[in-house]
């Protein structure tokens, strides 16, 4: 192994994990007030496959209809 390729790995400090998870219990409610419905992949308790379903069912809906069903995923 070579000393010059090796990279520490980088452990948040004790104290930052502690603050983050109060700041998140503490704004979680508010967040999930007004947080959009179909938004719910990476909410506990939800699952991405809500959200393909939607989209699913938009397609069926264009298909039956005959119209253009457009699809731009955003990824960020």
């Amino acid at each position: 192994m070579e000393v010059g390729n090796y990279r520490g790995i980088t452990v948040l400090p004790s104290l930052c994990q502690v603050m983050e998870t109060i700041i998140r219990n503490m704004i979680q409610d508010c967040i999930l007030n007004v947080q959009n419905p179909t938004l719910r992949g990476i909410t506990s308790g939800s699952s991405p496959l809500n959200a393909a379903f939607i989209l699913e069912e938009y397609y069926h809906e264009c298909t039956d209809m005959k119209t253009p069903a457009h699809v731009v995923p955003l990824f960020a």
